[in-house]
């Protein structure tokens, strides 16, 4: 390299230039700093030099070199975009904002800081501010894959999930190789359930980055969504392997050891987790989730409280307390942490509805109310016992039930218009889920029968043996009953149990030992004793 003595201050900036943005940073700051030695004032050298320390994390030291820059040239735009990328780097994106709009106001096409000032906004949930930053960006400069792969992450945080994908493969247009655009398009991809993609975009991805652990880790969510639960575990294994510190990836990996039964491992897995990062108030969520599963309790609700106390909004883990809280009997408590459930991440199942939900508060009276069921037909047939109750407070019911249902609950005992799911709903002004009546109403348990089932549902031995859902008897002393899987269900159940329906023996005490899927059924074996 020429001797910065024999090159002029304007040769030698732009030599420090060139080898700046090859990546070379000590030889660029060598002749920064020779530029200074002789020209302190040279606002140039002084803001380059200091995105070289920004570059190197060290912030304080590179606003000390940029803010000495914008003092001695107040209307310096790039060096109030430098400051924008160091402040917005230390999190301070008020600050970082502001840094922008004085860089536009003096520039108002520098696509750069348009973008920048996007991915701030961003940061401070202002969306529709950071989308029409990213659209002036990209008008501006429109062959800049960067600029399109920011506005497709804003778009995938505006939930505009099909006009995120448009911006994501536009980036890949133009860059192939832009494998940001291939990750974060496959945890889009993933999101929207298109699993088969999602694995193909994450592979796309390794083909240009091999040792990239983030995708691995990702491709790994979505083997685990497709059931192949040994291959997302390899593809975990591999981003830990690639990165040994990678927190998520153990803590995702605990996800198909799970699934694969190996209860254990997982919360080896967790506990590693959680040991990288001990304010991982996920990975503490999941290991109750574990240990609930392995009936330890008490342990399962200290890492409930726990990821908790990590992060009181975390709506996943109040959930998971209330539902361990009903199964320990606690429903007052369970029922009202049941209601976080609206504000999870995971709301499968949860419907929307133009109507507000009613909370017990205003009057019914002359008012129509519909119920109806959140989950499955266990969950229907528990919604029906509150119809009477609700009836009480002046209110016209609409019951909603799944076609299945319609006759046994046309056997209910009460003034109410049935309607089946998915058919047309009445108007009606408030509703009413199952969960939340059964917190209204504290769980109510009635002595007496609500509904009429044995004239409408009589359980056969012939109905059992002809393939169809019912218990066949295999020995002397055991039954197995064969129903329809409804869903991907995986189950461990140790302790006696009560079953929906008795086989016919009579005065038997029957145990619940295992339930497995068989060609799309379920079939779950009792055992009997004459004691």
């Amino acid at each position: 390299m020429t001797k910065p003595a024999q090159l002029s201050s304007a040769d030698m900036l732009s030599k420090a230039i060139a080898l700046h943005q090859a990546g070379k940073l000590s030889d660029a700051e060598a002749l920064y700093q020779a530029i200074l030695a002789s020209k302190p004032a040279d606002v140039d050298a002084l803001s380059l030099l200091g995105t070289i320390h920004a570059q190197r994390g060290n912030w304080t030291e590179g606003l000390r070199l940029i803010d000495k820059a914008i003092v001695l040239h107040p209307r310096y735009v790039g060096a109030h975009a430098n400051r924008g990328l160091i402040l917005q780097n230390l999190k301070r994106y008020e600050e970082a904002l502001s840094s922008y709009d004085k860089a536009l106001a003096l520039a108002p096409d520098a696509a750069d800081a348009c973008s920048n000032r996007g991915v701030t906004l961003k940061e401070l949930r202002r969306f529709e501010e950071a989308l029409a930053s990213f659209d002036k960006a990209v008008t501006l400069a429109p062959s800049n894959p960067a600029y399109h792969y920011n506005r497709g992450n804003i778009l995938k945080e505006m939930q505009h999930n099909d006009a995120a994908l448009i911006s994501y493969d536009k980036a890949i247009a133009l860059k192939p190789d832009h494998i940001d655009s291939y990750n974060n398009r496959g945890l889009l991809l993933h999101a929207m359930g298109r699993y088969e993609q999602a694995f193909s975009s994450f592979n796309s991805a390794l083909i240009y980055k091999s040792d990239y652990a983030e995708a691995y880790d990702n491709r790994g969510l979505s083997l685990q969504a497709l059931g192949r639960y040994e291959e997302a575990l390899a593809s975990y294994n591999m981003a830990i392997t690639l990165k040994p510190g990678f927190a998520n990836a153990y803590n995702n990996r605990s996800i198909p050891l799970q699934d694969l039964g190996r209860y254990e491992e997982a919360l080896a897995s967790l506990a590693q987790a959680i040991t990288l990062k001990p304010d991982y108030a996920k990975a503490y969520n999941n290991t109750g989730f574990i240990l609930q599963k392995m009936n330890r309790y008490d342990e399962a609700m200290a890492h409930f409280d726990k990821a908790i106390s990590l992060d009181a909004g975390y709506a996943d883990a109040q959930w998971n307390k209330g539902v361990l809280k009903l199964l320990l009997g606690d429903f007052d408590e369970g029922w009202k942490l049941y209601e976080w459930r609206w504000k999870s991440a995971n709301k499968e199942g949860i419907r929307i509805f133009p109507k507000p939900l009613w909370l017990g508060k205003e009057p019914l009276a002359g008012k129509t109310l519909l119920l109806y069921a959140e989950q499955g037909l266990g969950d229907a047939i528990q919604l029906c016992r509150y119809v009477p109750m609700v009836e009480a407070l002046g209110a016209k019911v609409i019951l909603e039930a799944p076609a299945s249902l319609m006759k046994l609950f046309s056997t209910l005992k009460s003034k109410f218009q049935l309607v089946t799911q998915g058919s047309p709903l009445p108007d009606f002004v408030r509703i009413c889920n199952a969960r939340y009546s059964a917190c209204r109403w504290h769980w109510v348990r009635s002595s007496l029968p609500f509904l009429l089932i044995s004239p409408i549902y009589p359980l056969t031995r012939r109905r059992a043996e002809s393939g169809r859902s019912g218990w066949v008897k295999r020995t002397s002393d055991e039954w197995a009953w064969s129903g329809r899987v409804m869903q991907n269900i995986r189950m461990t159940v140790t302790a006696a149990l009560p079953f929906p329906y008795l086989p016919p023996c009579c005065n038997a005490t029957l145990r619940f030992t295992r339930c497995t899927k068989n060609s799309g059924r379920r079939m779950c074996r009792c055992w009997h004793s004459a004691a």
